[in-house]
């Protein structure tokens, strides 16, 4: 059976816990916090874990999150892999990247992301790392997955985190574009029934797709667009707006839904 580490904080992603405890694997886990630096622990996790090593990680505390690395990195050896489900920005993964390419250790980040409108749908995974250590890790990946695509991004970490942050910002547009039309629609003379025509174009249409089926669905329920704006923008995280220096579209697109909600930024 395969052998995992599980290193986290306590009353961290507990739902992304559970599911590699269901998987077919021998877990064994670490639980840190700032209150508790055992990191003696960490070393212990990994002398029993069998050759290739196999350790996952997700920490929110930076300052922890770093000792962990550091330790992770003197204790593994070659063609051992991390892997981290940590939400964190795409350079904090990009520099533990090369902080393991220096002990040749694998490293692949995982991006677990689902739709801003619908916290229910899930995104395809999105990783970046070796194809080799992609394959070390697919019997995980495809559990944490939970039957949505795993798409290695590329070969450098990070590329996991930035593709999906793309993607919500892609998603941002597609919203905002859905609401100028429906505007467009409702503030003709000619009495359009905007929605009950949306409905239609989420069956009938070259638009429908299930963004703009929950979108009618958020619309219903908020009777306006002001909710679903809201409730988008207080999942998006900081960095996708810093796209808007790479595309003046998406810049415009992104403005409306900054500051419209409070979003939990990387401690």
């Amino acid at each position: 059976m395969l052998q995992v580490g599980l290193i986290r904080e306590e009353k961290r992603d507990e739902s992304l816990i559970s599911l590699v405890h269901q998987g077919p694997f021998e877990v064994y886990e670490v639980v840190l916090d700032h209150h508790s630096r055992d990191f003696d622990r960490v070393d212990a996790l990994v002398s029993k874990l069998a050759l290739p090593r196999i350790v996952g990680i997700s920490l929110v505390d930076r300052a922890v999150r770093e000792d962990v690395l550091r330790r992770l990195a003197r204790a593994m050896v070659p063609g051992d892999l991390v892997i981290e489900t940590s939400d964190l920005q795409t350079q904090d993964l990009v520099d533990a990247g090369k902080l393991f390419a220096k002990v040749v250790v694998g490293y692949l980040d995982a991006s677990v992301a689902g739709s801003l409108v619908s916290p229910v749908d899930s995104a395809p995974l999105c990783v970046g790392t070796h194809p080799d250590y992609f394959e070390m890790a697919l019997p995980i990946l495809t559990t944490l997955a939970m039957g949505a695509a795993i798409v290695r991004v590329s070969d450098n970490p990070g590329s996991g985190r930035y593709a999906m942050m793309v993607l919500e910002a892609i998603e941002c547009g597609v919203i905002q574009a859905l609401k100028e039309g429906y505007q467009a629609l409702g503030a003709s003379e000619l009495e359009i029934g905007a929605t009950e025509l949306m409905q239609t174009w989420s069956r009938e249409s070259a638009i429908a797709s299930p963004l703009l089926a929950h979108v009618l669905a958020a619309l219903q329920q908020h009777g306006d667009f002001s909710g679903i704006v809201e409730s988008a923008a207080a999942r998006i995280p900081e960095e996708v707006f810093a796209l808007g220096e790479h595309s003046a579209i998406l810049g415009t697109l992104l403005e409306p839904f900054r500051g419209a909600g409070l979003r939990v930024e990387s401690m």
